[in-house]
């Protein structure tokens, strides 16, 4: 609508003209009244016309338009133009005054499409407005102007969300949009003019305008959300295409029959296949016959437990183009139509292959460690237990239950101090590795030594997360080492034992002898008989001795013969008196008879004093030693509860002590060897081991009775034997018989040389002597014919007694020898020779037993 007041003239004449035209409108108002059927042509041409404008707003609505400078400018010019057509066929009101939706269309245009669309369609309607003409141009200028001023403010108002605007806002925006037209009209018409026009378009303006306004907002709102959603839906889609596109997992749809509609580009990475190689297969084709079935069994019951129950997820190995194995994890669920019914199956196959070779590994470790010999223990980093292996459980005694979740200091011995364990956090919370040996302690209160090597555990950015600690229980090594230093030692000590026996023999047997030539020379009733007696008695003592040495050093040739247990004792009581001390009270309960043994006097002997040995170590403060022996008979039911004692009769040697006792927990070890409960340096560990040893060797039996504080027993029952002589007494009663033979005398020893040609020369033999295996050798092929036995000592110069004993027997075999030394451990193996040709004996030897030995082997 729109209207113009013309200038006033202060003339008579303008007065006139002007009276004129108010009447010619007034007449022409009357003559056209506002609802003749003309009116509604022009309202339907401008519905039209509005219509066009919701398609170009759908057109170049939304981002485009807020983007694209020229689109807005374009949007501008085609409102433009059809708020020129608008204005084309309007409907008049009067001559030069004239309405039509112009006034709807540019507030529209400010409020929906902004500032330079309105501009630009303002500007254009505004010039064809005044080119027009007519009384109404200022009003019709004012009209645009205010419409699109309307519109472009109240969109600034809401900041731009139009899509926001509710039918009753857009209500009350089309009312102040028409009533500033009104109020415009007021103003630029004449008086007269302006309150008929007003009175006649007044309701019109006020509710068509508006509800017009009204429509054309709600379908344009309307317009600007579908554009938005199909905005969302697009980019929503193109999201979905691109993450479907690359995606390194292969996005499948299947049919019900599982052949492949649609996949994404990820099957060339995952089978080396491109999607169009595979659409229409079936998906069980890119496996072998294994995991066909697999796949088809896995979606047949997918579809089996459709609503409830439509999705799966299984693996399976797959089949690439070139022939490789691929571990993939298929997620599949089934997709239904409208209706509710399964219509597709969409799935995701991821490649697990790395995964599983990770896992394979990580499975491969955790059994490594599970089975490992050594304990492996993880903590966090303030020394809380988080996983042990079952070897720390068995090397603790802490199950993991118990363990989990502790501090590491359950195994803390107390052998450490504050100090230790502090350097070792500050070395681990500094990224270093520690290595070194703890003295734990387990469960059970015993102590055990660990060596152990701790590493931090590092994450991804460099931060300590966990310590991982590897223990080996080395308490048993270190056992050994001890006991490989005490052998070591005890050898040591055994070689220089030996050496000493070995030359005090060579003495010994040079005394023996001279004793047993003198007592042949004196009269047996004589003072110097006596004394000779004497004499030989101290250098037999002597020999015992050395042969004790030679026991301890383990170079003792045993001898066994039938010897009386009684008479053993007797023997040592001496000398076991001595040894314990005069704060202990000895005494010994010997049985009635004699008990004879099949044994080597000098091993039982060791038995029996290394026991008195540990009664005397029991009882630093003096007590009570009480050595006792008597016969037993050991039935069935006997043997049968002690294993390998076998039925009969046995000698028992009781030795008892009022000491401190042997602790019930270590009674079962008091007999391995290197075992001792002394302070160091005051026991081998060898005394007891070295008794249970000899006592099993002469299938005996060793058992012991202790408690703590109340003493030890222990008995030992050897095997009796129906012996009424001993070998020595018959030796003694028995003189040897001489002879007229040519002996070969091997021997280093100038003294023991000496002696043994004269107690042969005496016996009537010849004697050919040599000081060196060389000699000895030169000798034998001199008077090879002549020489009938060789009397060789094992250890010699220049040549061994045994090279002497092969050249002897090379050059004639059936020639008779007699081994001599002062102690084993040169001894060659004489076994597979005949009793006949060859016999041991050991220095220091009775000149009977060395003439029984040469004219045992002559007559043989």
């Amino acid at each position: 609508m729109g209207c113009a007041r013309n200038a006033w003239k202060n003339t008579t004449g303008e007065k006139k003209r002007i009276t004129n035209n108010c009447l010619s409108l007034s007449f022409q108002l009357d003559t056209h009244p506002v609802w003749e059927t003309e009116m509604f042509v022009p309202i339907i041409y401008n519905a039209a016309l509005l219509v066009l404008l919701v398609i170009v707003l759908d057109l170049f609505s939304g981002e485009r338009l807020s983007r694209i400078l020229a689109n807005r400018v374009i949007v501008g010019l085609m409102l433009g133009i059809i708020g020129i057509s608008v204005m084309l066929n309007p409907w008049k009101a009067v001559e030069g005054v004239v309405f039509d939706t112009r006034s709807v269309l540019l507030s529209i245009t400010g409020l929906f499409f902004g500032l330079v669309p309105a501009a630009i369609a303002a500007c254009l309607t505004s010039v064809y407005r005044i080119y027009g003409g007519g009384a109404g141009v200022f009003m019709g200028v004012g009209v645009i102007i205010s419409s699109t001023a309307i519109g472009i403010i109240w969109r600034r108002r809401r900041s731009g969300h139009i899509d926001e605007i509710s039918a009753l806002e857009l209500m009350t925006f089309g009312l102040l949009v028409h009533a500033c037209m009104l109020l415009l009209a007021a103003l630029t018409l004449p008086m007269e003019v302006s309150v008929r026009v007003i009175s006649v378009i007044t309701l019109p303006v006020l509710t068509v305008y508006p509800m017009v306004t009204m429509a054309i907002g709600y379908l344009l709102i309307r317009s600007l959300k579908r554009r938005q959603i199909n905005r969302i839906l697009r980019e929503s889609e193109e999201k979905y295409r691109l993450l479907a596109d690359n995606t390194i997992d292969v996005i499948s749809i299947l049919d019900l029959d599982i052949r492949i509609l649609y996949l994404n580009p990820a099957i060339d990475n995952l089978l080396g296949y491109s999607a169009e190689e595979v659409i229409g297969r079936g998906l069980w084709e890119f496996c072998d016959e294994a995991n066909s079935e697999i796949i088809k069994s896995r979606i047949e019951s997918a579809l089996a437990g459709f609503p409830e129950m439509g999705e799966v997820q299984f693996e399976a190995v797959m089949l690439g183009k070139d022939g490789r194995e691929i571990n993939v994890e298929i997620t599949s669920r089934v997709v239904p139509d409208d209706q509710g019914n399964p219509c597709s199956l969409h799935g995701v196959t991821r490649n697990i292959t790395e995964r599983k070779r990770v896992e394979t590994e990580r499975e491969r470790l955790r059994l490594a460690i599970e089975h490992s010999v050594e304990a492996v223990m993880i903590t966090d980093t303030e020394g809380t237990i988080v996983y042990v292996n079952p070897a720390f459980e068995k090397t603790s005694g802490y199950s993991r239950e118990e363990a989990i979740g502790r501090k590491t200091s359950i195994l803390e011995s107390g052998q450490h101090d504050q100090a230790f364990y502090d350097e070792m956090w500050e070395d681990l919370r500094s990224g270093k590795t520690w290595t070194g040996k703890f003295i734990n302690r387990k469960k059970n209160g015993e102590l055990f030594t660990e060596e152990t090597s701790i590493s931090p555990v590092f994450d991804s950015y460099g931060k300590i997360i966990n310590f991982v600690a590897a223990k080996r229980d080395i308490t048993y090594e270190i056992e050994l080492e001890q006991q490989l230093w005490q052998s070591q030692k005890m050898e040591a000590i055994g070689q220089l034992a030996g050496g000493i026996a070995h030359d005090f023999n060579n003495i010994l047997q040079a005394m023996m002898g001279y004793c047993e030539l003198l007592k042949d020379s004196v009269d047996e009733n004589g003072e110097q008989y006596d004394y000779v007696q004497e004499l030989q008695k101290g250098t037999e003592r002597a020999a015992a001795l050395t042969k004790q040495l030679l026991a301890f050093s383990r170079r003792q040739v045993i001898q066994t013969n039938d010897v009386d247990l009684n008479e053993i004792i007797r023997n040592l009581m001496k000398m076991i008196g001595r040894t314990i001390g005069e704060h202990i009270e000895l005494v010994h309960r010997l049985c009635d008879g004699k008990l004879f043994i099949h044994a080597d006097s000098g091993n039982i002997e060791q038995v029996i004093m290394n026991l008195c040995v540990n009664a005397r170590d029991a009882m630093p403060r003096g007590g009570k030693l009480v050595i006792e022996t008597e016969r037993a008979f050991f039935d069935e039911s006997y043997c049968k509860s002690h294993p390998g004692v076998e039925k009969g009769y046995y000698g028992l040697i009781t030795v008892s002590d009022t000491g401190c006792g042997i602790d019930s927990l270590i009674r079962n070890r008091i007999f391995d060897p290197f075992f001792t409960t002394k302070e160091i340096g005051r026991g081998t560990g060898l005394g007891l081991a070295t008794a249970y040893g000899i006592v099993k060797q002469h299938k005996g039996t060793i058992q012991v009775e202790s408690e703590k504080g109340f003493g030890s027993t222990f008995t030992v029952s050897l095997p009796l034997v129906e012996a009424e002589a001993h070998e020595e007494i018959i030796e003694r009663a028995l003189k040897p018989k001489g002879g007229k033979e040519t002996v070969l005398l091997a021997e280093d020893d100038f003294e023991v040389r000496k002696m043994a040609r004269l107690i042969l020369e005496n016996a009537g033999y010849r004697v050919i002597g040599a000081s060196d295996g060389e000699k000895a050798i030169a000798l034998l092929q001199e008077n090879l014919d002549q020489i009938k036995i060789a009397v060789i000592d094992v250890v010699m110069p220049k040549k061994s007694g045994k090279e002497v004993l092969d050249f002897y027997h090379k050059v004639k075999p059936e020639g008779k020898v007699l081994l001599v030394s002062g102690y084993s451990a040169g001894v060659m193996d004489v076994s597979n020779m005949k009793a006949d040709q060859a016999v041991f004996i050991s220095k220091p030897f009775l000149p009977g037993t060395f003439l029984r030995a040469v004219r045992n082997l002559l007559d043989s």
